[in-house]
């Protein structure tokens, strides 16, 4: 057997000596533990693989801040090689187990020289890599700045760094090859990138970021405030919570950042106060722009000129119901969309209503709403948005029959008038009013009639035994109900 993938997997089980069969979470500093490892290195050791696995996944689950796994898992790896010359990509899962309520706090200083060794033999071991994918329960410190540690020394070579957690990377750490980058700049790294060569770069994602961090790290030109991404073709920039003094360091220190090769782009929980979309030079054509976030970000959005994209997506983020004038943002920035083949508006915030009338931009191609929507608004969207080709609706409120959506008898000659809809995936989650759940089938009976291009229904608390008859009973009338796929979610 030929192994290119190796794993290790060391799982700690939490001991509390004396302690009741089911004892309340103790913390992490009052554990004993026994630890399990599981994983097929000596299998392929044995097998003559050294040099054939090119993956290594490290699976680390601890009850107390230590580094024992490190150790484990380097005699482990010893025990088979002392190289493992061909491995190239290295991932490192490290999470606090579940019998563990919480960690505690740990002194860096005090482990020092622990760090230095762990470092030193894992970076014997594997002296090739080239990717590093880190992520980590937030609690687990120790190993996250040996991940650290295991980044810098591997900078000049990585062409990958993953860091899905707060990895502490070192200010003076230098990476001069990396094609694809995702930082976490949450407060245990600070406000500082480390130096990444930008004219590298392929995909850049930077996450859990405060708008106060700097991109001066990535400006190899000291002269100029414009950094240049010739290559950059996936830019992810996630921000975090914004404060009344968060825009201090960007209104200071505007750097300009050159994309001309951009493709994809997505923009979270940007605002006003982190003025960065003014500053970004894009192509005049993208693949994607995605973005979310409140009314502060669709209001900066609105003031520039973005690119026509293939697909614009536009999510309202949750806790938005009190800004009011979101949707006038919104409509400015669909107006200036027209040639984008694909508009798509998601409204996540359940206390913010959306009617027909929120939204004058009639080219919108999908449209996604959380709040309760009743049956009026549901066909006010479906008759006003000619364009849309995927609609949901996750509470549609449904009280009362509707004297207005009649269903003619299957033999009946004279078809129900087909909404003028491109709609091809409706979803819609109904809710109950003062009315029993039986009646509900009307409405999606109605819409099945009425959308002749539908191809996918998904519906939720719906009989289906009621909708399977009556396509059987209607689909010699309506051969579209044919092809129509429907899901039922819950109440089949």
């Amino acid at each position: 057997m030929v192994y290119s993938c190796a794993f290790v997997r060391y799982d700690e089980v939490a001991c509390l000596p004396g302690s009741p069969a089911d004892p309340p979470l103790p913390a992490a500093g009052c554990l004993e533990a026994t630890a399990t490892v599981v994983s097929n290195v000596g299998l392929a050791a044995s097998a003559g693989c050294v040099g054939l696995v090119k993956d290594l996944y490290f699976d680390v689950v601890c009850v107390s801040e230590h580094l024992n796994a490190a150790k484990r898992i380097a005699e482990l790896m010893r025990t088979g090689a002392s190289k493992w010359p061909g491995i190239r990509s290295l991932s490192v899962m490290s999470f606090l187990s579940a019998e563990v309520a919480d960690g505690h706090n740990v002194d860096i200083a005090d482990h020092t020289e622990e760090l230095h060794e762990a470092c030193c033999s894992l970076t014997a071991l594997l002296p090739g890599i080239r990717q590093l994918w880190f992520d980590r329960d937030n609690h687990v410190v120790l190993l996250g700045v040996l991940g650290g540690q295991l980044a810098n020394h591997y900078g000049v070579q990585l062409e990958e760094l993953q860091c899905h957690c707060p990895i502490p990377l070192p200010q003076n750490g230098r990476f001069t090859q990396l094609r694809n980058a995702h930082i976490n700049l949450s407060d245990q790294n600070g406000s500082w990138l480390p130096f990444i060569d930008p004219t590298m770069l392929e995909r850049l994602t930077l996450s859990d970021a405060p708008p106060t961090h700097s991109w001066a790290a990535l400006n190899c030109n000291s002269d100029s405030w414009a950094i240049d991404f010739p290559t950059l073709q996936h830019l992810h920039l996630e921000y975090g919570d914004v404060d009344d003094e968060s825009d201090m360091f960007e209104e200071r220190h505007g750097w300009q950042l050159h994309l001309p090769q951009l493709h994809t782009m997505n923009l979270f929980c940007l605002s006003e106060r982190c003025p960065l979309l003014c500053r970004l030079v894009l192509p005049p054509q993208m693949r994607e722009i995605c973005s979310y976030g409140k009314a502060s970000l669709y209001q900066s959005i609105a003031q520039t000129t973005l690119p026509v994209a293939g697909r614009l997506i536009l999510q309202i983020a949750r806790y938005s119901n009190s800004d009011a004038d979101v949707f006038a943002s919104i409509n400015r920035i669909l107006l200036g969309a027209h040639r984008c083949n694909e508009t798509v508006l998601r409204v996540s915030d359940t206390s913010l209503p959306v009617l027909p009338e929120n939204i004058a931009f009639a080219g919108l191609t999908a449209l996604w709403i959380a709040a309760r929507t009743d049956i009026d608004t549901v066909l006010g969207f479906i008759k006003k948005l000619p364009r849309l080709t995927s609609l949901t609706f996750e509470q549609c409120t449904l009280s009362d029959d509707r004297p207005d959506m009649p269903l003619p008898a299957p033999v009946e000659h004279v078809p129900v008038r087909p909404f003028d809809t491109m709609i091809q995936r409706l979803t819609i989650g109904l809710c109950w009013g003062t009315r029993s759940p039986d009646r509900a089938p009307q409405l999606v009976k109605y819409l099945l009639l009425c959308i002749p291009s539908l191809a996918r229904l998904i519906v939720t608390s719906v009989p289906k035994h009621a909708i399977d008859t009556f396509v059987g009973e209607y689909v010699q009338m309506y051969p579209h109900l044919a092809k129509v796929d429907v899901a039922f979610t819950v109440g089949e």
